[in-house]
């Protein structure tokens, strides 16, 4: 557990980002047990944790695991930006024609679509040093979100 390691704010975070890992995958993929470890953390932690959970969650499951990605999305509750992130990152990492962030962001309802497309553009500085890239990722956007893609 985290509190049996340096309390410093650099070990906690990549000990519940490692936790969370741990958690969703020996919890059977389980979203919502995943979801309560990371409620036991107070916000820069819990943070973290979601951007993990998503991640580790986006690394795990299949590309024709949509809807599932989109319920752990639900649990993280007010962190599904967070939980967001995490998912758009391991996406772009992978961008292929049968694997893009477009189709994780067509599976989000109206709502939090814009935020699912945002968050493209805000992943995407750390990957895509070439701007066409993303402009080539956000072609693919749907009609009205493109801009947000862009980061526009």
């Amino acid at each position: 557990p985290c509190n049996a390691v340096d309390q410093s704010d650099l070990v906690q975070n990549a000990c519940v980002v490692v936790q969370v890992a741990s958690v969703f995958t020996y919890s059977e993929r389980n979203f919502d047990k995943a979801a309560d470890y990371c409620e036991t953390h107070d916000n820069e932690l819990r943070e973290a944790c979601y951007f993990s959970l998503g991640f580790h969650a986006s690394a795990f499951l299949k590309t024709s695991d949509l809807e599932k990605l989109m319920q752990g999305c639900n649990c993280a509750g007010e962190d599904k930006t967070n939980f967001m992130q995490g998912l758009v990152r391991v996406w772009l990492k992978n961008e292929t024609e049968n694997y893009n962030s477009n189709q994780l962001c067509q599976t989000n309802n109206n709502e939090d679509k814009k935020d699912c497309y945002k968050n493209i553009s805000l992943m995407a500085e750390g990957y895509y040093d070439d701007p066409e890239a993303l402009k080539n990722i956000c072609s693919k956007a749907e009609e009205g979100y493109r801009d947000y893609c862009l980061g526009v």
